[in-house]
């Protein structure tokens, strides 16, 4: 038979419905392999060949791998590669130069090593394509395609890399330690966007990282993921590991290079990302010192070493000068710079504890920078100066400019800040605050905590000393307030930001005229406190107040009415006035590019805003492309973890749901929610955001099981954040209940519904739009029960109250409305209503999104099965006709929605084709 091997989890599947029979085998198949239909049809077609032929899985798996026992030759052609050279043997396969014919290219053509063949050999080795075939970065190899050569052999086809290895690239080229950590910055880069997807390498050393050039510029490959395991993979948790033990071979060899090994893996425990942040940081004392005197296994003197003294003792016994030289160092600098504080990174990367290892790649790389750039180390020790100092540099990127401000004033340095130079009195009062800060910060208490002390901790310990101290000093008063209320509002601390913020904003009303500097920055903190909790008249107030405050002193092109008119546009989209809100954002973004040029922050800002209002307006392949140069743009000036950037991702992921894209969203989600969790940490609201459009795409795409629990993640981090009664608490509550209700736990999702519409009563009044929601979501989930009566008419009463609202044009959500109800009239035996409903249903969404849009063809499909169901054979195929042929335009031909489509026209003409032959 022709075997193929899915992973490790059929294996285990197969194994465990052997013992099964009848309908107890298929009760654990449809359990076991649920969703996953190409699973279950090859673990039966497994079930039935074991039975048929007498044989175990291994014994088949092991019959045909002796037909892999063959010497591949140049001029051999497998699977339409036609191999040029042997490039040398992995620890499993051996690696091929071979062409391609089309697209014409050289590539790596891996196979098994004959002498390797066995069944978990050919598991490790289809779980390696599966590896590659998840990663698509430019230093990771590429694979280009997989299959079986005539005899049965697999292989894979994969980027063929011109590359040397790492150790010996930076030793030929004799590259200082500084740029070896830089090149090293990238490796760490690429090993954590493997861990982001939950690929684990396990095997990280110098000669699996190539370093190859383009145009001069030096970059790394990372190879060979032969042994890598899912951290949470495809197919559960332990997707990519061997069946018996994660590092151990069946045999009971250890998997892995012992040098570069963690202690934990060494000893066959199982291995997490922080195995290979110990491997990391093996490489790294590596490059930056050479290799110790035994590289097989550790020198048994640097046993005896502490760690932070390991790289001064790798030079021991060795030919400091040579090795000083491949570095671009003399004998003393290198050894000056070894027991500097890069010893600490190496240290802590190589802890035997991985408790107190680095918690991530990311982290490490994190550290290094700051060295770097000549700031304090996380892994310093906890000195009570360097501890200050860190506390100052390690808060000024997490909290902002705001942040920074105050971190400035905790330093002591205040007196030189812009705008803090007063004369006279005010100038003493100032230093008088100076004081009071140099004081708390030689306290205990602020430094007691270590290393991890948070920001706000720090500020409400501060607060309590500065509450009285400031009769007559109104100014300092007014700014200390500012900072406080900027630098909550950072931290997404709203309530907390409000007080302060009202205070500044009420001394500085009384010291200085509108359209002061000090004035306007206040009111435009004001104005994101108050939208941020959902106070948008104040907010649209505060806005109006200050756009005619610029405009009268600076003139319509200043920047600083650029800001004023952007805050105001931001104001009325948060109550919902679209209207004019996008030629809005375009002056803004106008004169800003006019103003600072195409790549200035701000501008990138305005085109963000624009985006998402285009968005809002239904334009929706406009604002992707929009969003998509927003995201290309911050990328470039702010990097990768930057928050501006995490936001405009963001932004783009909510776009594609919107386009229905949710297959596109979910990836990007991800990648975001794991990037804000590490920089903002889980209960941030930017991080709620992205854990909620995560939910949303999972939604989309009917993963109802799976998008539950993100939802009640939603709710609870919500409901500690932000409140209880808060507008974003009670959306997530509502999408939770809806998500209930297609699990089938009604009376959960009909309790959580009557909670949510109880608190917007009460927080809202009568009448308020998330009611109205409420009611909503409640009907379909009624109409889910068979409760059709009391479907239907909340259905039109949530109907009529929105279209009241927007003055009878239909948009997204009265559509779907009105698709709701179509769906609960045919179940109640309403056709004649439904038929009606439903042809204005597709006609409203053709209308308001266009021929093409997955949401209009769901509606196409909708009409032409009633149609069909009702014997309107002619039109109902017309309908389907069109449906398919949308979808394999937009959606592509194995798209699961655009099978569906063909396979209703199949059964269509099939019973035509019946009534025909009658």
């Amino acid at each position: 038979m022709d075997l193929e091997v899915p992973g490790t989890r059929a294996f285990a599947i197969y194994n465990h419905a052997l013992d099964l029979d009848g309908e107890d085998r298929e009760a654990y198949l449809a359990e076991a392999c649920a969703g996953n239909g190409a699973l279950a049809e090859w673990v039966r077609s497994i079930l039935v060949a074991a039975t048929e032929q007498g044989a175990s899985l291994e014994e088949m798996i092991g019959h045909e791998a002796s037909s892999f026992l063959e010497e591949v030759v140049p001029g051999a052609v497998i699977g339409g590669y036609r191999v040029l050279a042997r490039l040398g043997e992995g620890g499993m396969g051996s690696v091929f130069l071979a062409e391609q014919e089309a697209p014409r290219r050289q590539v790596a053509l891996k196979l098994i090593r004959p002498e390797r063949v066995s069944p978990a050999s050919i598991l490790r080795f289809r779980h390696e394509q599966q590896v590659l075939a998840e990663l698509h970065h430019p230093c990771i190899a590429t694979l280009f395609g997989c299959g079986a050569a005539p005899s049965g052999a697999p292989f894979f086809a994969m980027e063929f890399i011109r590359g040397e290895h790492l150790g010996a690239w930076c030793d030929r080229r004799c590259l200082t330690p500084t740029d070896r950590i830089r090149l090293f910055l990238e490796i760490c880069k690429t090993v954590q966007f493997a861990h982001d997807k939950g690929v684990i390498h396990r095997d990280l050393k110098p000669s699996n990282i190539l370093i190859t050039e383009i145009d001069g510029k030096p970059g790394p490959k990372v190879i060979d993921f032969g042994i890598a395991r899912f951290e949470a993979g495809p197919e559960g948790a332990e997707a990519g590991a061997e069946p018996a033990n994660p590092v151990r071979s069946r045999t009971g060899a250890v998997v892995g290079t012992r040098a570069y090994m963690s202690p934990e893996q060494a000893r066959g425990l199982p291995a997490d990302t922080r195995s290979d942040v110990y491997s990391l940081g093996v490489i790294l004392a590596e490059l930056l010192a050479g290799r110790p005197a035994a590289h097989d296994e550790r020198a048994k003197d640097e046993a005896a070493v502490p760690l932070e003294g390991l790289l001064l003792a790798r030079l021991a016994g060795a030919d400091t000068s040579a090795r000083a030289a491949q570095r671009g160092q003399t004998s003393v600098s290198l050894r000056k710079l070894l027991a500097g504080d890069v010893r600490w990174i190496v240290a802590k990367a190589l802890a035997a504890d991985p408790e107190a290892r680095y918690p991530s790649v990311w982290a490490l790389a994190s550290d290094l920078t700051r060295y770097l750039e000549g700031r304090p180390l996380w892994a310093a020790p906890p000195d009570r100066l360097y501890q200050a100092k860190k506390f100052i540099r390690r808060n000024r990127l997490q909290v902002g400019v705001a942040g920074s401000f105050v971190l400035l004033l905790l330093a002591g340095i205040v007196g030189a800040a812009s705008g803090w130079k007063r004369a006279g009195a005010e100038a003493a009062h100032v230093k008088h605050t100076v004081r009071m800060l140099q004081e708390f910060l030689a306290s205990p208490s602020p430094l007691e905590a270590g290393p991890d002390v948070k920001v706000r901790d720090l500020l409400t310990t501060f607060e309590a000393r500065i509450g009285d101290d400031f009769e007559g000093r109104a100014e300092t008063k007014a700014a200390l307030n500012h900072v406080f209320a900027a630098t909550y509002l950072g931290l997404g601390l709203f309530r907390e930001a409000e007080s302060h913020g009202r205070t500044a904003l009420a001394i500085r009303r009384e010291l200085f005229p509108p359209a002061h500097p000090d004035r306007i920055a206040t009111r435009l903190v004001m104005i994101e406190i108050a939208t941020e909790l959902a106070r948008h008249e104040e907010a649209n107030a505060l806005a109006r107040e200050n756009l005619a405050a610029c405009e009268r002193a600076f003139g319509a092109g200043d920047l600083r009415t650029l800001d004023a008119l952007e805050a105001l546009a931001e104001a009325e989209f948060k109550m919902g006035r679209i209207e004019g809100v996008a030629e809005k954002h375009r002056r803004v973004l106008a004169g800003r590019r006019a103003r600072l040029g195409d790549r200035h922050e701000q501008t990138l800002r305005s085109l963000n805003n624009l985006a998402a209002t285009i968005s809002s307006l239904n334009r929706l392949a406009e604002a992707h492309a929009l969003q998509e140069e927003v995201v290309a743009g911050c990328r470039v000036v702010f990097g990768e973890d930057h928050p501006r950037t995490l936001t405009a991702m963001n932004v783009l992921g909510f776009i594609r749901i919107r386009q229905g894209r949710h297959a596109d969203a979910e990836p990007l989600f991800r990648e975001l929610l794991a990037r804000r969790d590490r920089v903002l940490g889980p209960d941030h609201p930017d991080t709620v955001t992205s854990l909620h459009g995560l939910a949303g795409a999972l939604r989309g795409s009917r993963n109802f099981t799976d998008a539950e629990p993100v939802f009640r993640r939603v709710v609870a981090t919500r409901e500690r954040v932000l409140g209880a009664d808060h507008e974003k608490t009670l959306e997530a509550m509502i999408n939770h209940a809806g998500i209930l209700g297609r699990l089938q736990c009604y009376e959960e999702a009909h309790a959580l519904f009557d909670e949510a519409r109880e608190r917007s009563l009460v927080a809202m009044g009568e009448g308020n739009a998330m009611a109205v929601r409420v009611l909503g979501f409640q009907a379909r989930v009624f109409g889910a029960q068979g409760r059709h009566e009391d479907a239907i008419r909340l259905f039109r009463e949530v109907r009529a109250r929105e279209l009241e609202q927007v003055a009878g044009v239909e948009n997204r959500n009265t559509l779907t409305l009105l698709g709701n109800l179509c769906t609960v009239l045919e179940k109640a035996g309403r056709e004649a209503e439904a038929r009606v409903g439903l042809t204005a249903f597709l006609a409203g969404r053709r209308t308001l999104l266009g021929a093409d849009h997955p949401a209009t063809l769901y509606a196409m499909e909708r009409l032409g099965r009633f149609l069909a169901a009702h014997g309107e054979q002619a039109e109902a195929r017309t309908l389907i006709e069109a449906c398919l042929d949308g979808r394999s335009k937009v959606l592509g031909a194995d798209d699961p929605l655009t099978k569906r489509a063909r396979q209703l026209l199949d059964s269509m003409e099939s019973n035509d084709s019946a009534l025909e032959a009658g």
